[in-house]
């Protein structure tokens, strides 16, 4: 999928992390943007590799970016990112935190980081961050199997794991769904290779409460191949997705209740929602 030729806008190529791969389909104004990239890459494998060290005997899982890089995109210097994110057995949640820490790492100070509900905690030093993750999405939003996507993990480099390929590509849609779908755009080039690898993936992801995220994905996807512009009412229509157009609070609150397959994920959103907020 080539999304460049949807942004004219030089500044909204970057802003959507596309152009390294604009420079490697011969976009040589970004040539400069592409070798920044490839010495972020280098300098991230540096702290991933200290990361996963401190972090033994602990399992450690790529999520997201850090696992398409090298991968899904043949050079890492394709795939830019801002932080790592890593998954970790939940029990061992803690002691991965304190292993971090060590190597100077620390939460953001915010109280829904505290709350055992939360997906994640963010841990940043000066020149990296991680997103240290228990789960996907915060307890009782969605229904996805997450002691499966560790029984079927698939081995990655530097003694780590990466999710199956069906298991990877609802994780990202996942987390598109919990952002209202509102994010780079190169996250939707990622849904096109996922999908790619992953096969038919609706039946389980109607079982994991994802198959009206699965479906829009499916379409935006689609939308972009293209060069279509579509309004799928109330979610951002691909105007706003490429211009990063905000929208107000309660929007963002209608789109979140859109999403959920299942009435019991509005109540675990909702219950999570609040214990997060208080941090407990």
């Amino acid at each position: 999928m080539d999304l460049v030729p949807l942004i004219r806008d030089p500044a909204l190529v970057r802003r959507h992390l596309l152009a390294p791969l604009a420079y490697r389909q011969g976009r040589v104004e970004y040539k400069r943007d592409y070798i920044a990239a490839a010495l972020h890459a280098e300098r991230r494998q540096g702290f991933l590799d200290e990361a996963v060290a401190a972090l033994r005997p602990i399992p450690v899982m790529r999520l997201k970016g850090i696992a398409y890089a090298g991968t899904l995109y043949d050079d890492p210097a394709l795939r830019p990112m801002t932080d790592i994110d890593l998954l970790v057995p939940a029990a061992q949640f803690a002691a991965a935190v304190q292993a971090l820490e060590r190597l100077g790492y620390r939460d953001d100070g915010k109280r829904n980081q505290r709350s055992p509900v939360n997906h994640a905690v963010t841990l940043r030093r000066q020149e990296s961050a991680i997103d240290l993750h228990r789960s996907m999405v915060q307890v009782g939003r969605m229904a996805i199997d997450l002691p499966a996507v560790w029984r079927d993990a698939i081995p990655a480099p530097g003694d780590t794991l990466r999710p199956c390929p069906p298991h990877e590509y609802l994780i990202h849609i996942a987390h598109l769904a919990r952002h209202e779908f509102s994010a780079a755009l190169i996250a939707y080039e990622d849904a096109a290779r996922l999908a790619a690898a992953a096969g038919d993936t609706r039946r389980l992801a109607r079982q994991w409460h994802l198959g009206r995220a699965e479906a829009l994905v499916r379409r935006y996807v689609r939308s972009f191949e293209r060069l279509e512009i579509i309004t799928p009412l109330p979610f951002p229509g691909t105007r706003e997705l490429v211009l990063g157009e905000p929208v107000s609070r309660p929007i963002q609150l209608i789109r979140k209740l859109a999403i959920h397959d299942s009435p019991t994920d509005l109540l675990g959103f909702a219950w999570g929602g609040l214990r997060t907020r208080l941090g407990v």
